[in-house]
């Protein structure tokens, strides 16, 4: 695989291996359809000439190809198939849909919320635990799979797409804390002692621009004294 990845290819093209899949990413804003095909089919021949050296192969009729931006698709081949073009693809958990929107990903992480809230009750049962463990619950476990990859997608996230997952996250705590449904949001975030979702998204994003050193010295993470290093996990 190094050798694929260490090797010379096109400057405005760039490759993610993955243990058994491959992601690649190309840069072609400002030129024509007929300019990006070619580079596209000269790098895609590039990873099948290195498979077949090696004796492997890829499922090109699994691959799949999302355009970011205006324009149509482009007519690619992989392996002698064709690729098809979709309006999102998951990578690592992530939907990297063809807006940057991230509508899909707030789609797919609703879905699969609720569907892990249906199991829990069926796990836990009646009478309902202690608030201080569904708390440890939420916190380790519910918590993580809505912000997951908000570092990402928090600042290209939509308004909507903001008040879709602080309603689900609402919701997660009038349930889990035996609350009206009419009770306000601001109500619940202040009896349940919880930071509104925002915030930790926003601060996940942040915390990973300082440690990744990518913040900008505008930020207003960059405020942060030098002698006061932010906490990490490790």
């Amino acid at each position: 695989m190094n050798e694929l990845l260490l090797s010379e290819g096109h400057r405005d093209v760039y490759i993610q291996a993955y243990a058994d899949d491959l992601t690649l990413v190309a840069n072609l804003p400002k030129v024509n359809n007929v300019y990006k095909t070619d580079v596209l089919q000269a790098e895609l021949q590039r990873i099948s000439s290195w498979a077949s050296k090696h004796s492997l192969n890829f499922a090109a009729e699994k691959t799949q190809a999302v355009r970011f931006g205006r324009g149509p698709p482009l007519a690619i081949f992989f392996e002698d198939k064709e690729i098809q073009f979709t309006s999102s693809v998951k990578i690592l958990g992530i939907n990297f849909d063809e807006h940057l929107n991230w509508n899909a990903h707030i789609n797919s992480t609703i879905q699969n919320i609720r569907k892990s809230l249906q199991g829990a009750n069926n796990t836990l049962g009646w009478p309902k635990p202690r608030l201080q463990v569904l708390k440890i619950i939420y916190q380790g476990v519910i918590l993580p799979k809505i912000t997951y990859g908000s570092e990402i997608y928090f600042e290209g996230i939509t308004k909507e797409g903001i008040r879709r997952l602080n309603s689900l996250q609402c919701t997660i705590l009038r349930r889990m804390s035996s609350l009206y449904r009419t009770t306000p949001n601001s109500t619940v975030l202040t009896l349940t002692d919880s930071s509104p979702l925002e915030n930790v998204l926003s601060y996940n994003m942040l915390k990973y621009k300082i440690l990744s050193g990518k913040a900008h010295p505008s930020d207003p993470a960059m405020i942060i004294p030098g002698d006061r290093p932010l906490e990490t996990n490790s």
